[in-house]
């Protein structure tokens, strides 16, 4: 199975480079060792990315008490068999929050990953720097165009 691993000394005229590299944290870790480092800064350095970041966990904490709160109303107003309007509409109260801190919370973590990707910079051999998603954006586009 693993023969391609034994005998790679003798091609010296073929000099094979292996990058090994992953997205996110591994381990907890940006940067591990044998591993091609992070593009741009560590998230937890930008100052604005980790503003951002404590407002998504924030709004993770909220919708997560209100949920519970949801269900702790559910479970009760079936507990009094009485009929009464007071429970449910309070958690349509809740469900429209839910929406609406849920939708906040999605802003919150694309204004974060934005922040990083920012800093994504990359230089190819000419010297020219670029944010890394708009060099990849380029790709697309001038191909086609010289096409037609």
């Amino acid at each position: 199975d693993d023969n391609h691993h034994h005998h790679h000394q003798h091609h010296h005229s073929t000099n094979v480079v292996i990058l090994k590299a992953y997205a996110g944290k591994l381990g907890g870790q940006w940067n591990l060792p044998g591993w091609s480092p992070i593009i741009g800064k560590i998230p937890e350095d930008i100052p604005e990315f980790q503003k951002r970041s404590d407002e998504v966990s924030q709004f993770f904490t909220e919708i997560d008490i209100l949920k519970k709160d949801d269900r702790l109303a559910t479970s009760s107003s079936t507990a009094s068999s009485s009929g009464d309007n007071g429970t449910t509409t309070m958690n349509n109260n809740n469900d429209a929050l839910i929406q609406k801190l849920t939708k906040e919370r999605a802003i919150a973590s694309t204004l974060a990953m934005q922040e990083v990707r920012r800093h994504q910079l990359v230089t190819n051999f000419r010297g020219e720097t670029q944010p890394i998603a708009v060099a990849f954006a380029k790709v697309g586009p001038t191909t086609s165009s010289s096409s037609s």
